[in-house]
């Protein structure tokens, strides 16, 4: 089997993409016209079929993993923007019942924030489960954000959306207590 552009396309050669993808003993069967009996050939139909499987499911996991990024990103936004307002807020030249209802939402804001880092982590288990990996075994996320500074990069915006919702928390409370003073 000639492919002469192989190598230059996946700077690999031809025999070993087939040796990694199938194993030794199929590289021998495919480069010896010997080994291929029919036997050999519906061994390896079989392990052709678990590879469009394996690749069925990594598609369907991508796709889970668009749908969650997309939905999280949305609701993070909204969140965001709202964190953005409270930034932006004057404390100190609020009254209690303000400062009350600022506090009120932030602590559902901190819920929602909880509620998506949790959602996100259970989509990230589900990718393990379903390939089957081990703790110790690159997941989906580390796979597809490599690149990125943060391999988690969802997760990491939910945590740092979720700090800020804490700190304007903690900011309102100091703010309470300064109105009885």
């Amino acid at each position: 089997m000639s492919l002469p552009f192989f190598e230059d396309e996946y700077a690999e050669s031809y025999r070993e993409a087939l040796r990694r993808e199938f194993g030794p003993e199929f590289e021998t069967v495919l480069f010896n016209d010997e080994c291929f009996t029919p036997s050999a050939k519906d061994a390896l139909l079989d392990r052709i079929d678990r590879a469009k499987q394996q690749r069925n499911s990594l598609l369907r996991s991508c796709e889970r993993e668009l749908e969650s990024v997309t939905d999280v990103g949305a609701e993070l936004e909204s969140i965001a923007e709202e964190v953005r307002f409270y930034e932006d807020a004057h404390f100190a030249e609020q009254d209690f019942g303000t400062l009350d209802a600022y506090r009120s939402h932030l602590l559902r804001l901190e819920d929602a924030c909880e509620d998506l880092t949790a959602d996100r982590q259970a989509t990230i288990r589900h990718h393990r489960t379903t390939h089957g990996l081990t703790q110790d075994c690159c997941d989906l996320p580390e796979y597809l954000y490599d690149d990125l500074e943060h391999n988690y990069p969802i997760l990491y915006l939910c945590s740092d959306v979720l700090g800020r919702v804490r700190e304007l928390h903690d900011r309102t409370e100091t703010a309470i207590v300064a109105t009885f003073e």
